[in-house]
């Protein structure tokens, strides 16, 4: 991301080669879980609310998605398929579940996740994926070609 005003709210960044989320703009960053990137952030005037990440660095982020002892196994325990890129939550233990900002306490917050699950319980998780009540089980490879399409766009 370059300068200007940005509002990046419940996405899950990971594996960029310099910085999950890089911008000189002024705007706000919340309910994102960033790991495994070369950086985390780097920002100048971007305020944030309940972020995770494994670098613990940027707006907000005051939740460490891996909190343990190896980063790669802490992944595996938060995600559904990890290293094959399914990032829906595993189970209502991850630190990302329902620790995220509400639409309630502000208003931009999505109530749908990526799939359309909604996030109505009040307490919507961190990242792309909301844990639905029976699991549901998409990777990039399933998404709806116009969804696809938007993440191939955004994000290369």
């Amino acid at each position: 991301m370059s300068a200007g005003v940005i509002h990046l709210y419940n996405n899950t960044i990971r594996s960029c080669a310099t910085n999950g989320i890089r911008t000189t703009g002024t705007g706000k960053a919340s309910n994102n879980a960033i790991f495994d990137n070369a950086d985390d952030f780097e920002v100048i005037t971007v305020t944030g609310t309940l972020n995770a990440s494994d670098d613990i660095n940027g707006p907000g982020t005051d939740i460490d998605i891996s909190p343990g002892g190896t980063e790669a196994d802490d992944w595996n325990d938060a995600f559904i398929d990890y290293p094959n890129g399914n990032f829906q939550m595993k189970n209502p233990d991850s630190v990302l579940f329902q620790a995220g900002e509400s639409n309630s306490n502000d208003s931009e917050v999505p109530t749908d996740d990526i799939v359309g699950n909604a996030r109505t319980d009040g307490s919507e998780s961190i990242g792309a994926w909301e844990i639905a009540g029976a699991a549901v089980v998409a990777t990039r490879a399933g998404l709806p070609p116009a969804m696809l399409e938007e993440m191939l766009t955004l994000h290369g």
